[in-house]
């Protein structure tokens, strides 16, 4: 279901990403939720018939052997597609949300999340006001 409403988000959305970038290089994400989520469903439905069925011929034999190789193609393949998600996610949300800081901004941000003291830079003798002197980490 996810993969189904996040492709269509994507895809079909008025203002999404993609239509709004207008970058055509990210609109194959959107396809592939949406091929994700059909080979997740086709996997969990073979996945119940070859539970379900019984064997009671050669021919019921073929039929599950069948169904198990295409279990096995459709997970490949939805592993694929997950991957090619997760890993174009992380590529373009760091080029969507750059994170600019100077070097003071960077320090003030280190010696306030700092709670074992181990920044050498940080003075913070005035009370709460954090002074960050030439910091090298």
């Amino acid at each position: 279901v996810g993969c189904f409403s996040g492709g269509a988000a994507l895809l079909f959305a008025p203002q999404s990403l993609i239509s709004s970038d207008g970058a055509d290089s990210v609109h194959w994400i959107g396809y592939c939720y949406l091929i994700t989520g059909v080979s997740f469903t086709l996997s969990a439905l073979l996945g119940w018939f070859i539970s379900w069925k019984t064997v009671f011929s050669i021919r019921d034999k073929m039929h599950k052997k069948v169904a198990v190789y295409g279990f096995i193609v459709m997970m490949v393949l939805t592993i694929f597609a997950v991957a090619s998600i997760f890993t174009a996610s992380l590529i373009f949300s760091l080029n969507i949300a750059p994170v600019d800081f100077d070097d003071e901004n960077r320090g003030i941000i280190a010696c306030f999340i700092d709670a074992a003291n181990s920044c050498t830079c940080c003075d913070d003798d005035n009370g709460d006001d954090i002074v960050v002197t030439n910091c090298d980490k």
